[in-house]
């Protein structure tokens, strides 16, 4: 699986126009797409916030082909947006979750591709993790015993999204949460809900750490099939 994570900025005063430039275009293109498993759209946090993120996770990257063309790695900016974006950026990870418990399919979940969620207070979380050179290793492994385990059972959480670099290139690790709710975040974090949540012995394999809020956004409703 590959978790494939888009950021556009939009140029000052076009944050609304971005926005619908997503939820129009880039919506429409990819969510009936073979492979697609999961469709995560999210707005700036704040108000002041002019930064989108549109990440979706896919079965292999022959499956982000048919979406990208030949070059899979490369941007795909939706149809009439260039005028409101001020810049945009793609990543690729590899999931190295457990593909039976991540991410969460017993308990209702609304980022199923193609499925518009009926909770707008969700809150998307990306926690990204440079690693230091040759512990990449190292860090994956204390991910899966203590990380891993801690966030897939607490309360409040819809779906569940750890990456690696993609063909072991790179240093950078994410992992990308999907709240009900900005009380069930705090629950995790406690009261400083935009800090990071490094477990002890993470924290010297580590050169740097950042963590990112989104407001989730739901993509217009699919068309109805015709009737026979």
């Amino acid at each position: 699986m590959i978790i494939r994570v888009f950021h556009a900025e939009a140029k000052p005063g076009q944050t609304s126009a971005m926005e619908e430039k997503f939820r129009v275009s880039l919506f429409s293109s990819v969510r009936a797409l073979p492979g697609l498993l999961a469709l995560l759209p999210g707005r700036p946090a704040d108000a002041a916030g002019r930064g989108f993120a549109m990440i979706t996770v896919w079965d292999s990257p022959a499956s982000l082909v048919a979406f990208t063309g030949p070059d899979w790695r490369r941007t795909v900016i939706p149809t009439g947006a260039l005028p409101f974006l001020a810049s945009c950026t793609v990543e690729h990870f590899e999931f190295y979750g457990d593909p039976a418990t991540d991410p969460l399919p017993g308990r209702p979940s609304p980022i199923a591709a193609g499925t518009p969620p009926a909770d707008a207070a969700m809150i998307i979380r990306i926690f990204r993790a440079v690693v230091r050179p040759g512990l990449a290793g190292a860090f994956e492994a204390n991910t899966r015993d203590f990380s891993l385990p801690t966030v897939r059972t607490h309360p409040g959480l819809l779906a569940f999204f750890p990456g690696r670099p993609v063909d072991g290139a790179g240093g950078t690790f994410i992992m990308i949460t999907v709240w009900d709710s900005l009380a069930s975040i705090e629950a995790f974090t406690g009261p400083d809900w935009r800090r990071a949540v490094l477990p002890a012995a993470e924290q010297p394999l580590l050169e740097s750490c950042s963590v990112e809020h989104l407001k989730f956004f739901s993509p217009p409703a699919a068309a109805a099939p015709p009737s026979a």
